[in-house]
């Protein structure tokens, strides 16, 4: 997203989350070129215009980001920090370039590049989130979890999520258990910059740079930067091994981006900003609250052009932490029971109250082709999706 220098890791479920990040948002944008940014679509018919999205995967059958349906077939995918990447899986943050139809619902991807916010050891785990290189994790009922739904001290994770700037926190949309052999990472704001030394505050660590790789540029405090290294902090410094800025996205001018994420400046509701971009609310159809809900922190959907540098919203959702729908649509595979099986790599359940279309539960087996749409559900081994509707389709080609 407009950040030249990161975005990383793998993919498999679920939305946003949200809020965005890293840009702690979602953008979808319809535009004539090709602009550093986010949210999108494409198919349908009509005139299809080149455009950028980010935000986190809520579902499969085609990617889909910030509600849009992108065909990802013949996409190249690759990870921000050069790693062969691994399947999308909900949850993940992309960035994604392709085309977006005049619908603005359907698009073809022609790249998705992945990234994650966080990478280490977890400490100082509550109901409500976790501890990671001294950054605060935020989970809700959206965020997936891949292997184990229970996070505990001392666990190696990689998180992906949606980054407030103005708390310095991160919301999860994708946590992953993994062997701690990838290395370390963080994001944070730049605080007590010693050039001299080479060392920075970034958040409750101390970031010593003098052996990072290539020399960062652009330091200053207040900037946002994402911090690689090799081990863990040591009394409290952590080695860097590279320091990438992460910077605004530069959107030109283009027809419409569809941003979600953190307010993280309020002057006015003709002037405030999500993750750093400027938005001008002004003529905008406020929905799921009112002007005194647009506050510093607050999470919201912001939908329109951008003029000058600044999205020129027609629309603006506040956003909730309330149970998103997942969408998966494929072939059935793994099939135990009705509370047993996986669709795109995900397991499903519908042992549940399921409105089916096409068919009923007798008709689930192996191979065939459904669309299932559902909440999180979090297990010992990770989450499901647990359906509320299921239709068969006659074909998942």
């Amino acid at each position: 997203m407009g950040e030249h220098h990161e975005r990383a890791t793998s993919l498999r479920w679920s939305r946003w989350a949200g809020a965005l990040a890293s840009v702690s948002i979602a953008l979808t944008v319809a535009s004539c070129g090709g602009t550093d940014l986010a949210g999108v679509g494409s198919g349908g018919t009509g005139i299809r215009m080149a455009s950028v999205s980010y935000g986190s995967i809520a579902g499969f059958g085609s990617v889909i980001v910030n509600g849009v349906h992108f065909d990802e077939r013949a996409a190249t995918v690759s990870n921000d920090d050069g790693t062969p990447p691994a399947p999308l899986g909900l949850g993940m943050m992309i960035e994604l370039r392709g085309d977006i139809d005049s619908t603005g619902l359907a698009g073809t991807a022609d790249t998705i590049r992945v990234f994650s916010e966080a990478r280490g050891t977890v400490s100082g785990v509550s109901a409500n989130g976790f501890e990671l290189l001294g950054l605060t994790v935020r989970t809700t009922v959206n965020t997936v979890y891949e292997e184990a739904a229970a996070i505990a001290d001392g666990d190696y994770v990689e998180v992906y999520g949606i980054y407030d700037r103005s708390t310095g926190t991160l919301t999860a949309t994708r946590v992953e258990h993994k062997a701690p052999t990838a290395g370390y990472k963080v994001r944070g704001t730049i605080g007590a910059l010693d050039a001299t030394t080479k060392r920075f505050q970034l958040g409750t660590l101390i970031v010593d740079y003098s052996a990072a790789s290539p020399a960062p540029a652009g330091l200053a405090n207040g900037v946002q930067v994402r911090v690689r290294a090799s081990s863990e902090p040591v009394a409290g410094v952590l080695a860097a091994a590279r320091v990438d800025v992460v910077a605004t996205p530069d959107l030109g001018d283009v027809a419409k981006v569809e941003i979600e994420g953190v307010i993280d400046r309020f002057g006015s509701l003709a002037d405030f900003s999500v993750d750093g971009l400027r938005v001008d609310a002004s003529k905008a159809t406020l929905e799921g609250g009112t002007l005194a809900d647009l506050v510093v922190g607050r999470r919201v959907e912001v939908e329109g052009p951008v003029q000058a540098g600044v999205v020129a919203a027609s629309k603006l959702e506040f956003e909730r932490d309330d149970a998103s729908e997942f969408e998966l649509k494929g072939l059935i595979s793994g099939f135990v029971d009705v509370g047993h099986f996986v669709v795109r790599a995900t397991p499903v359940d519908a042992s549940g109250t399921v409105a089916y279309e096409g068919g009923n539960a007798t008709n689930l087996r192996n191979g065939a082709c459904v669309e299932v749409k559902g909440t999180l559900q979090a297990t010992p081994t990770g989450s499901k999706v647990l359906a509320t509707r299921i239709q068969f389709e006659s074909s998942c080609s």
